[in-house]
C-alpha cells in the first residue's frame, strides 16, 4: 500500500495516492507491536505531508509534518520532516517559522557533517535553500555566506561525482549570483552567473525544459548586470535570447506545466521596464523593445502573435501603448517619423483604471455590449483631455 501511494504520488495521481497511504495508516494500527511501527507511521505521515504540498493545501501538511515529528527518533528523518516544515511556510508565507524550522534542520544536518562528512550532500542542499529563504526576506550577505559553505560542499563532492553534483554546483552558483546583483557586486556576480550558464548550456540536451529555465534565470541576471554597467548592446544581447529559450520551454510544456513556466516572468519585466525607459529618446529602439513586449506576452499567454499582424496593418499612423511603472509611453510611428510622448499623471492612470473597471462593468458582467454608454463616453473624453496636446493631435489625425 505504501508503495502505490507512493508510486500514485511521483506520477500525480494524488487522490489515490492519498487513498492508499490511508490504507497504510490503518494497518499500521492494527499492528502498534510489530517492529518498526513508530519509523514507519511516522515516515507515511510525511510522506501525507508532502501530498497536501502539492495540492497547495499546506496548513493540512503541517498538521501531518507535526504529527510525523512526534513520532520520529531518527535525526536524519527529523531534518528532513523540519526541511518540509520549512517549505509549507514559506508557501504560507510565513517566513519567520519557515527560517525557523530550516536553521533546525540546519543545526542537525551539520551536526552529522562535521561528523565525518555524513550526509554531505543533505546539508549542501539545506545551505542552499537557507540562502533561497534569505534572499527573499532581503538578507543578500547572510545569503552569499550560506551559498558559500554550500559550494564548497558542492564543488567537494563533485570531483568524485561529477555527474551528480555538478548540476547542484551550477544551480548554487546562479543562486549567489543573484544576491551579488542585488548587493551591486556585479563582478562576482557575473563570474558565478557565467560559472552556471556553462553548465546548463553545455547540457542542455540532458533536461531542456529545466536547463532552459535556469539558463533564462542566469541570462536576466546578466542582463541587469550590463544594463547597469551601462553596456547597453550586452544587456540587450542577454535579453533578446531569453526569449528564445522561453519560446523553447512553450513548445516543449503542457497546459499542466505553466506555473513552471511563469518563474522567471517578473525578472524579465523588470529588465523590460529599465530599457523601455533608457530608450524614451529612440523611438526606433523602443519600437523594438515594445514589439519584443509582445512577444513576451505571445510566448506567455499562448495567443498569437500581435507583432506579425501589426505588419500588415496599412496605416498612416500606428499608436502604440506600454504602461510602466510611473507612466505610460505612447509610441506614434507614421511616414513623418517617429516620437515618442510619456504621460506621467496619477490621475491619467488611474481614469484608465477606472475606464477599464466601468467597460468591464457595463459590457460584459451584464452580457450587454454596450460601448457607447454615456459613462464609457465622458470617462474616455476625460482620459483624452489628459494627454499632451501635440499627442491629441496625432489621436484626431
Amino acid at each position: 500500500y505504501n508503495n502505490l501511494a507512493m508510486t500514485y504520488s511521483f506520477i500525480g495521481k494524488l487522490s489515490e495516492a492519498l487513498e492508499y497511504y490511508n490504507k497504510t495508516l490503518s494497518l499500521y494500527e492494527i499492528n502498534k507491536n510489530a517492529k518498526g511501527y513508530k519509523f514507519n507511521k511516522a515516515d507515511t505521515l510525511n510522506n501525507i505531508g508532502i501530498v497536501y504540498q502539492k495540492l497547495n493545501m499546506d496548513e493540512e501538511a503541517i498538521q501531518y509534518f507535526n504529527k510525523a515529528l512526534k513520532l520520529h527518533d531518527n535525526d536524519y528523518y527529523i531534518a528532513m520532516v523540519y526541511n518540509n516544515l520549512a517549505n509549507s511556510y514559506r508557501k504560507l508565507g510565513n517566513y519567520n517559522f519557515a527560517l525557523k524550522f530550516r536553521e533546525k534542520s540546519i543545526n542537525i544536518r551539520e551536526k552529522m557533517y562535521l561528523q565525518g562528512g555524513k550526509y554531505a550532500d543533505n546539508y549542501a542542499d539545506e545551505l542552499n535553500n537557507y540562502g533561497n529563504l534569505l534572499n527573499e526576506k532581503g538578507r543578500y550577505k547572510e545569503a552569499i555566506d550560506s551559498f558559500l559553505k554550500s559550494l564548497k560542499i558542492f564543488e567537494n563532492l563533485s570531483k568524485a561525482s561529477p555527474e551528480k553534483y555538478n548540476e547542484k554546483y551550477a544551480s548554487t552558483s546562479a543562486n549567489m549570483a543573484g544576491s551579488y546583483c542585488y548587493i551591486g557586486k556585479y563582478d562576482k556576480a557575473k563570474y558565478y552567473c557565467n560559472e552556471a550558464l556553462k553548465f546548463f548550456r553545455d547540457n542542455y540536451d540532458e533536461n531542456p525544459i529545466e536547463y532552459a529555465a535556469q539558463i533564462c534565470g542566469v541570462l536576466s541576471n546578466l542582463s541587469i548586470i550590463e544594463l547597469y554597467s551601462g553596456n547597453i548592446f550586452d544587456s540587450e544581447k542577454y535579453f533578446l535570447e531569453i526569449f528564445e529559450y522561453l519560446s523553447c520551454i512553450k513548445m516543449m510544456l503542457n497546459d499542466c506545466n505553466k506555473p513552471y513556466f511563469y518563474a522567471y516572468k517578473s525578472r524579465i519585466e523588470k529588465i523590460l521596464e529599465y530599457l523601455i525607459n533608457l530608450y524614451l529618446n529612440d523611438p526606433d529602439k523602443l519600437l523594438m523593445i515594445i514589439e519584443n513586449k509582445r512577444n513576451e506576452d505571445f510566448v506567455y499567454n499562448n495567443k498569437y502573435d500581435i507583432n506579425s499582424k501589426i505588419k500588415y496593418l496599412n496605416k498612416e499612423v500606428l499608436i502604440t501603448i506600454e504602461l510602466t511603472y510611473n507612466n505610460c509611453i505612447f509610441l506614434v510611428t507614421s511616414k513623418n517619423g517617429n516620437k515618442v510622448y510619456t504621460v506621467k499623471n496619477d490621475k491619467f492612470i488611474c481614469k484608465c483604471n477606472e475606464l477599464l473597471t466601468q467597460v468591464y462593468n457595463i459590457c460584459y458582467k451584464n452580457k450587454i455590449v454596450d460601448y457607447t454608454h454615456a459613462f464609457l463616453l465622458k470617462l474616455g473624453n476625460d482620459i483624452f483631455n489628459l494627454l499632451p496636446s501635440e499627442l491629441r493631435d496625432c489621436l484626431c489625425n
